[in-house]
């Protein structure tokens, strides 16, 4: 009797193995990564972090391979190691590839299989080394920098022979008594490197659903691979003239974010506004019960639907510029990039009465902390709205699926800019045109990037020392940072300020006008003032922007938002 898909269980074998054995087994052909899944995008901090991991035994993850026949089509190298035939059962890696990569790629770098030809970006990146004379171990060499002594080449560690060559070589150099030191410290990293164990777990199932779906319910609480790369796994279509890889599309689009100025945007999101435009659910997570018809129809829809995410993406920047959010950090909620490029992916440019209403959405939301407090039916039924109704509709006055006239929150107690109510408040303290010490003005296009290099540290402490715990962690104690070479306290320097200077700064920097004698007696009175104002600024631009005023006026706890969170967190390794 035919057994029911929906009976069938793979078998599922764990096991630990040690490293040296897993590059033995990638040496041998053994493992192979399939030829859906993206390529190698780990940056050189990935690789040093996951080699100090391994030399303190932390754990990295379990590994999880995939036994499969016939074997779906695979690369024939993993990262820059070319892979002989396997007479034996080759196993995929499944989820763990960026990790495999970067200990072959790094530990195996004086086979003779491999070739930085196979990855010809930056194929320095793999020439990582221990640094015994540092504390912070691993590292790279820098651009024009000559070999120092106390550094060993990371394959000399799992390797006895060319660790006692390395350790010639500063016997020979350097004074014995630090050498030996050197050598010591080497040692240990090297034993720790040679005896770590890594688990696996092996899927012996010919069905590729059943194996994301085993693979999810086993990983639920994990971090490991991303929804894109499950999806593309199961929409990829073996021996197609036309092969789509979703994961890599995530990958440009991604890609397109970073070198556009906006900054890295997670992938999770970047996949809602695909499959958006697919009219697929993007919050859902089981795919892998997808039936085949519904799987012929996606892979199909697919490439127009990554088509008109780019278009939109573009667009909807644009749009957020207009606005004054210029990057990621300032965005309040991702998934308002989301409905903004849904609604911009089907329509080049906004009539007057569009753009009025999507203002007032975006500013409304912000404040109101819609997206937090939505429920994934909801926000699906929102971004379809700006997808589908919206686009046709050239003269709008409200939604359907949201209601403008909610009022916002209160002004944040606390800043902490995980959430969305004090990004927003942070979006309308860098319109201010704050000002330097010298009083020359930061435009929004340098005081936003401030924000997007330093994040939270862009934002400086303004008093030291206060007797109120809320008012000492309140956005009033908080002021863009214009004066980095000076340490400490912004007080210091803001006290220094010439009566004339200070005025157009303090107003500036939404600081109390003639509050200087203020901030120097009584820093707690000065920022309970600071705080009034604030929210007596957000009134007036929410006022501008159509947006429905707070009920009180008195700051309260702002919630630490997660728009972001899928019901399963299945995101990229780290």
């Amino acid at each position: 009797m035919a057994i029911d898909k929906k009976e069938e269980t793979p078998e599922i074998t764990p096991q630990v193995v040690h490293l040296i054995d897993l590059l033995k087994w990638a040496r041998e052909g053994r493992l192979r990564v399939p030829i859906y899944q993206r390529d190698f995008v780990w940056r050189r901090q990935h690789i040093v972090d996951l080699f100090d991991s391994i030399s303190r035994q932390y754990p990295i993850g379990t590994l999880f391979l995939w036994a499969a026949d016939p074997m779906p089509e695979h690369r024939n190298h993993i990262g820059p190691l070319m892979l002989p035939d396997y007479k034996g059962q080759p196993l995929l890696v499944f989820d763990g590839q960026q990790r495999l990569t970067t200990l072959v790629g790094v530990l195996l770098r004086d086979d003779p299989q491999w070739d930085e030809k196979l990855e010809p970006e930056d194929p320095g990146r793999w020439e990582i080394y221990f640094d015994a004379n540092s504390e912070n171990g691993f590292c790279h060499l820098r651009p024009t920098e000559e070999l120092p002594d106390s550094y060993f080449a990371a394959p000399s560690l799992l390797d006895t022979i060319k660790l006692f060559e390395e350790a010639n070589r500063i016997l020979k150099r350097i004074d014995k008594k630090v050498a030996t030191d050197w050598i010591n410290r080497a040692q240990q990293v090297a034993r720790a490197i040679q005896s770590y164990r890594i688990p696996i777990v092996q899927f012996a199932t010919n069905d590729l659903g059943i194996a994301v779906e085993s693979f999810s319910r086993l990983n639920r609480k994990g971090r490991s691979v991303s929804q894109d790369e499950m999806f593309s796994a199961l929409t990829y279509e073996e021996k197609s003239d036309r092969r789509f890889h979703l994961a890599a599309e995530i990958d440009r689009l991604q890609q397109g974010m970073v070198r556009s100025g906006f900054g890295e945007v997670d992938r999770a999101i970047l996949l809602r506004a695909v499959l958006t435009f697919a009219d697929l659910d993007m919050y859902r997570t089981d795919w892998s019960r997808l039936g085949r018809q519904v799987k012929d129809e996606t892979r199909e829809r697919l490439p127009a639907a990554v088509g008109e995410a780019e278009v939109g993406f573009e667009r909807a920047r644009g749009f957020l510029r207009e606005l004054g959010v210029l990057n990621a950090r300032m965005l309040p909620y991702s998934m308002q990039l989301v409905a903004l490029c849904a609604f911009f992916g089907r329509r080049a440019e906004a009539t007057p009465a569009q753009e009025k209403l999507l203002r007032r959405w975006f500013w409304s939301s912000s404040f109101a902390g819609w997206f937090g407090s939505g429920n994934p039916t909801r926000v699906r039924r929102l971004v379809e709205e700006l997808r589908d109704r919206l686009p046709r509709d050239l003269a709008p006055t409200k939604l359907e699926n949201m209601d403008l006239d909610q009022p916002a929150l209160p002004t944040p107690l606390r800043f902490d800019l995980r959430s969305a109510r004090v990004r927003a408040l942070v979006c309308v303290l860098l319109q201010l045109q704050p000002k330097r010490p010298d009083g020359a003005p930061l435009s929004l296009e340098e005081a936003a990037a401030l924000l997007f290099d330093r994040g939270p540290r862009a934002m400086s402490v303004v008093c030291a020392t206060v007797r109120d715990p809320n008012l000492r962690r309140s956005p009033a104690n908080r002021i863009l940072d214009v004066s980095s070479e000076e340490k400490g306290q912004a007080k210091n320097w803001l006290l220094r300020l010439e009566p004339d200077l200070a005025s157009i700064i303090f107003e500036g920097h939404a600081l109390p006008p003639n509050s200087t004698d203020l901030l120097g007696r009584d820093n707690d009175e000065f920022l309970r003032e600071r705080m009034q104002l604030l929210g007596k600024l957000e009134r007036e631009f929410m006022q501008r922007e159509h947006v429905t005023a707070p009920t009180s006026t008195e700051p309260a706890l702002s919630p630490i938002d997660t728009d972001d969170e899928s019901p399963i967190d299945l995101s990229e390794e780290p």
